[in-house]
């Protein structure tokens, strides 16, 4: 029980302290589609270079658009699945696409950006549970 707790403890320190965490952004160009193929593209290839010990597979992903004049919007998928980036049918892939096209209605002023950080649940238990 104790051993349970601890490595629990372990995993939410080594989250907080950024193990598994990797970060992109990019220029908003207010195209959804485009938009999203490019932070797709960024998240497939990132993915596949995690690692997926002892079954751990998940990650969580944080979006952030900042519309060039102070005002955040977010967008936040916690523990999904790789094969969620490749059916088109995937609710990440549907939630991203809307939220890029709700936005780029409101955003006009060109200077916008979308940030993401992405946590992969397999490297935070490599980390941990490998020592």
């Amino acid at each position: 029980m104790i051993e349970g707790y601890k490595r629990r403890w372990r995993l939410s320190a080594a989250k907080r302290a950024g193990l598994g965490r990797y970060t992109n952004g990019w220029h908003f160009s207010g195209d959804p589609e485009t938009d999203a193929e490019r932070i797709l593209g960024w998240l497939r290839e990132t993915v596949a270079s995690c690692r997926r010990p002892y079954g751990f597979a998940s990650f969580d992903l944080a979006l952030q658009l900042e519309d060039g004049a102070g005002r955040e919007r977010r967008l936040r998928f916690e523990r999904w699945e790789p094969e969620q980036l490749y059916r088109d049918d995937a609710t990440l892939i549907r939630e991203l696409k809307d939220f890029l096209a709700r936005e780029a209605s409101r955003v006009s002023n060109g200077r916008a950006r979308v940030v993401a950080v992405l946590s992969s649940w397999g490297d935070l238990a490599h980390a941990v549970l490998a020592n």
